[in-house]
């Protein structure tokens, strides 16, 4: 009988089926769950849980030490390193939390908020429940079972949309999305429990320990790094506006993260293990990087582009009066995360060539910009913020593809290359919807969601369409992936 050869590649576009499902429709619902709750939520509401995820955030983010990525990245099974990686997330878990809960008093001080006294510790409880199931996560991960994985996304996501609803339409404001959100987490932790094989045993090495904290350094400093600049700006206006205002900015940059997460986030799931399994051929490596680069511009250049002419149209039609302003937050919002996205696997690449150390240095810069220009000018009004957000998202573009020219040697005019396609069937589609919205404007013809439907597919044909001409091989290739994924058991 003949040995079955792991193809790495085959079993990253299998995987790419499930990630696309676990990211896609927990990614789907969640809009229409935040598009429900704002009709029965005020904005203040979500300022405070913005608030609080800040405060909680940068207790997670130290939490994992890299630890999972040691277990993903490394080609052994080792049963006493994934025990150490295990128990040093508990044990590090436990202490932020209690960490918060004593810092919680000068937290509320500091925002003069006194509903933050109950909300951060129960919502802190997430710091625990998080920790319980990181190690289980990543087993998954480096085994590629992406099917599983799905499941786990999807259930808990459909039983907080059923918990959270009831609750805010019974007045419980705030904590209807509290409690929603906790109870995702721990339905989440327990499933993968559930569905990993692994479990802890009462071991632990010190050297391990040590090891994996040297190799996690980086991560740790790119974390801490990412989540300054990521977020600084709503440190800044919990501080200086109200929470009716932190909460439509939060919204509208939650959904536009969302969008695009739901696209990405599949691909980027897949990327650090399946090129941990390429990296001893550097030009399969290559071939399949600028691969993702072309591909990933060709999801994320149209959705900038039906953001920009769509986003109005849809905040008028979904959202409530109270929820307005959204329709300018959104589109600037998305031509930074648009493209800042075809940068996304920068880091997870960086981490299987063994260079952890390159994408948190690089990101200095975007932390000391943020760190200058917000404090300066984002005082005056909400839309300075998402201005500097913007322009720092293409910064971050700047740099990151100086290091796939001097670090992946993926030269500039590549990657205008692999861009090109997908930027000039981008014009056409905008070109196009700005031409159907003028010629409805001009009619005195209201746009509804019939309408809306109709821009959306049409718009979406005359892109593939241009595409087609332009790079007709791509988009056989995209198709031939779509049948090898749903093919492949």
């Amino acid at each position: 009988m003949t040995e079955k050869i792991f193809n790495p590649v085959d079993s990253g576009i299998k995987s790419l089926k499930w990630t696309s499902l676990s990211s896609i429709i927990p990614q789907v619902l969640k809009p229409f769950l935040t598009v429900w709750l704002a009709t029965l939520i005020d904005p203040s509401a979500y300022g405070l849980v913005a608030i609080a995820a800040v405060v909680i955030g940068f207790n997670r983010l130290i939490q994992g030490m890299g630890f999972s990525e040691y277990i993903i990245s490394s080609k052994e099974s080792d049963d006493l390193a994934t025990n150490t990686a295990f128990w040093s997330n508990i044990i590090l878990g436990i202490s932020m939390y209690i960490l918060l809960v004593l810092l919680t008093p000068l937290i509320v001080h500091f925002y003069k908020i006194d509903d933050l006294t109950y909300i951060l510790p129960v919502l802190g409880l997430m710091i625990i429940i998080n920790s319980s199931g990181i190690i289980q996560q990543a087993i998954l991960i480096k085994q590629m079972n992406f099917k599983k994985l799905f499941v786990i996304k999807l259930m808990p996501t459909v039983i907080m949309f059923c918990v959270t609803i009831p609750l805010a339409y019974n007045g419980f404001e705030v904590w209807a999305l509290i409690i929603g959100t906790l109870i995702n987490r721990v339905l989440e932790n327990f499933l993968y429990w559930f569905y990993s094989k692994w479990r802890p045993s009462f071991v632990f090495s010190k050297k391990l320990f040590y090891k994996m904290s040297f190799f996690g350094k980086w991560i740790v400093f790119r974390k801490v790094l990412e989540y300054f600049y990521a977020n600084l700006d709503v440190m800044v206006i919990s501080y200086y506006f109200d929470l009716s205002l932190l909460g439509l900015y939060s919204v509208a940059k939650n959904l536009v993260v969302m969008t695009f997460n739901s696209i990405n986030g599949p691909i980027g799931a897949v990327i650090f293990p399946m090129f941990s399994q390429l990296q001893d051929s550097r030009n399969k490596f290559n071939f399949y990087l600028k691969n993702i680069l072309k591909k990933l511009s060709i999801i994320n250049f149209p959705l900038i582009i039906g953001i920009i002419f769509l986003s109005e149209i849809g905040i008028e039609l979904l959202f409530n009066e109270k929820w307005e302003n959204m329709g300018l937050y959104i589109p600037i919002f998305a031509l930074g995360l648009g493209l800042s996205k075809n940068f996304s696997s920068q880091r997870e690449i960086l981490q299987v060539i063994k260079r952890p150390d390159v994408y948190p240095k690089s990101i200095i810069v975007n932390f000391l910009f943020v760190a200058i220009f917000y404090p300066l000018f984002g005082d005056s009004s909400i839309l300075n913020c998402i201005i500097i957000f913007t322009l720092n998202e293409l910064l971050f573009c700047i740099i990151q593809s100086g290091i796939f020219d001097k670090i992946l040697k993926i030269r500039i005019t590549e990657q205008l290359k692999c861009f090109f396609p997908a930027f000039i069937s981008s014009l056409f589609l905008g070109l196009s919807l700005f031409l159907m919205i003028n010629l409805f404007n001009q009619f005195n013809i209201e746009i509804g969601l019939s309408l809306l439907l109709f821009l959306i597919v049409f718009s979406s044909l005359i892109y593939l369409t241009v595409l087609w001409i332009i790079d007709k091989n791509e988009i056989i290739s995209i198709i031939n992936i779509i049948k090898k994924s749903v093919s492949l058991k």
